[in-house]
């Protein structure tokens, strides 16, 4: 569809002439196409062809590698940084914090998304299947399954909603698959006459406050008990006979998250870093998701609504915000406490939920649903939640712990 046909449908969408039928057929005709491509597998690109390309961050895993990524989603475990605390360890070494493959290639890469007016898509969230324990001097390649689009019927939303997936598979260098992630977005398609919200009413209980001399001082006060291992169960054992079914994990706190907690996630861990003739290769193909700075006019990275609040307004949020992957390692972080450093977290699911802004404190939670046996494998079930102050639930997690049994 040529530029002029497209700002015309666009024309006739805001202003609500553009009737139902038609604008159900522009969709329909999209996803006949996008079905084409469904179950499609590819290398993963080497360069950023586009602002959510997501090529390999890492190919080896490395100490210093390992430890930049436990330090940027904020996690103490000497078991993931500190070398002779690694060897004296039942693993020999240092090894890497659950979900770490999300920091190797992140799985939330979709095919070019559809110039149609009130398609708004927001990342959903992320399964992340842990096959092996990632150790230093593990090489990677990942494999990238497009898994397609599906529609979800009979919502009683005035909307169409929609989930398109991708997958990404990791190997290691003997060819052994070592994890799966797949990530999901959430479309919201609006039909035509239905301007997308500025978030005013959606956000309106949602004021940045300043924190008091005693608030700050109870944060600062956990931190350091963190960082003293309080909260951690670190080389304990935690047996599977011992785990009781309704009991609550010691909970942690992050924040009030800022700038350079995101930084840390994004640039550190992440590997989101291309600047000045590199980033305009990434955004020259991908204009339709830029930000336009409203004080200089120029095209902004996408990612730039993490940082700024001037970005995030762009975009009709009030504030800057987390990222989605920073907030499942956290929720990952509060289970790897738990289940110490003899227990291995298989799978997280994490959905996000609500948006954690810029100044924002969260208390991360969990609890233990269902301990059971299953293929000689002694298992637990946790559901795990990053929470505000008020109750709303941000990241919800479900995850799998195998654990040592005394029968072992």
């Amino acid at each position: 569809m040529k530029e002029s046909e497209l700002q015309a449908l666009r024309q006739k969408w805001e202003d609500g002439t553009l009737s139902l039928a038609e604008w159900n057929k522009v969709i329909d005709d999209f996803l006949a196409e996008d079905a084409k491509k469904a179950g499609m597998v590819t290398p993963v690109p080497a360069l950023w062809e586009t602002t959510y390309t997501f090529p390999v961050n890492e190919h080896l895993a490395t100490e210093d590698f390992i430890k930049r990524y436990a330090f940027a989603i904020g996690d103490s475990n000497p078991l993931y940084h500190d070398a002779e605390y690694g060897k004296r360890s039942l693993h020999g070494s240092i090894i890497a914090p659950p979900i770490f493959q999300g920091a190797i290639v992140n799985a939330g890469c979709f095919p070019d998304k559809p110039e149609i007016p009130g398609w708004n898509a927001f990342y959903g969230g992320t399964e992340n299947l842990m096959l092996k324990v990632i150790r230093p001097g593990d090489r990677f390649h990942v494999i990238n399954k497009y898994l397609g689009i599906e529609e979800k019927k009979n919502t009683g939303k005035p909307y169409r909603l929609f989930t398109p997936r991708n997958q990404r598979t990791l190997y290691n260098e003997r060819n052994e698959v070592v994890g799966i992630s797949i990530g999901n977005e959430i479309v919201q398609a609006m039909p035509p006459g239905t301007k997308r919200s500025t978030g005013e009413k959606l956000f309106a209980d949602r004021k940045r406050s300043r924190y008091t001399d005693e608030e700050l001082d109870t944060i600062h006060r956990f931190y350091e008990d963190e960082l003293e291992g309080k909260f951690r169960r670190g080389g304990e054992i935690l047996y599977w006979e011992n785990v009781a079914e309704g009991e609550e994990l010691k909970p942690l706190i992050r924040g009030p998250l800022d700038v350079s907690d995101i930084v840390s996630w994004i640039g550190g861990a992440a590997g989101y870093v291309i600047a000045f003739g590199w980033k305009w290769k990434a955004i020259k193909n991908d204009l339709k998701r830029c930000l336009i700075d409203p004080e200089t006019g120029a095209h902004h990275n996408a990612i730039d609504w993490h940082y700024l609040d001037s970005m995030a307004q762009v975009a009709g949020l009030p504030y800057a915000h987390s990222t989605g992957r920073q907030n499942e390692a956290i929720v990952a972080s509060l289970i790897s406490n738990w289940m110490g450093d003899a227990g291995f977290l298989k799978r997280l699911y994490c959905a996000h939920r609500v948006t954690w802004f810029l100044g924002e404190t969260v208390t991360v939670k969990g609890k233990v649903k269902k301990k059971y046996a299953n293929n000689n494998e002694h298992l637990v079930d946790l559901d795990a939640w990053t929470e505000l102050p008020d109750g709303k639930k941000c990241t919800v997690g479900e995850g799998t712990v195998k654990l040592i049994s005394r029968a072992d």
